[in-house]
């Protein structure tokens, strides 16, 4: 399924590059795709449904502020979004960073700041994604980032059955 994922979120990016945007601010407007949808977007289309709500709350990690910030400190599986939902929605399974591929969703958090996204390319210990998002200017390619985790660093894979 990885194959497919790349592909559906590439076709998104060169769908959605030129409507959409993110602004200077980490400001929601009527022109912003945050990565949470995006990545709602491609697993939409790969389902070939819509999500349920708890599926959609599970990705947006929708939890009471103080809970969601001991939580991203703590690490904690609840706040590996769209992971947390394949998963614990028996959509998928949980990768190790040692088999991260292209097309893996992808949820990490650096510094107490999250992103989602699928994972676009590996090249030695350095992941670039795809998603949408201010460093991408919007739908993109971003990274790198190194698929190693240290105590304020947090990434999880996922890929569906």
């Amino acid at each position: 399924m990885t194959a497919k994922t790349l592909k559906i979120a590439k076709h998104f990016v060169d769908k959605y590059a030129h409507v959409w945007s993110w602004d200077d601010e980490y400001s929601i407007t009527e022109k912003t795709l945050p990565c949470t949808v995006f990545v709602q977007k491609v697993l939409k289309t790969e389902l070939g449904r819509k999500l349920t709500t708890l599926e959609r709350s599970r990705i947006n990690i929708i939890l009471p502020l103080l809970t969601f910030q001991r939580l991203v400190r703590e690490g904690d599986f609840r706040v590996s979004g769209v992971v947390y939902a394949i998963v614990k929605g028996g959509l998928g399974r949980q990768v190790p960073l040692s088999r991260a591929k292209p097309g893996h969703y992808c949820q990490f958090w650096i510094n107490g700041k999250g992103h989602s996204c699928i994972v676009h390319h590996i090249e030695g210990d350095q992941m670039w994604y795809i998603s949408s998002n201010k460093s991408t200017h919007g739908p993109g390619v971003g990274g790198p980032i190194q698929l190693k985790e240290r105590r304020n660093k947090r990434i999880w894979l996922a890929e569906l059955k």
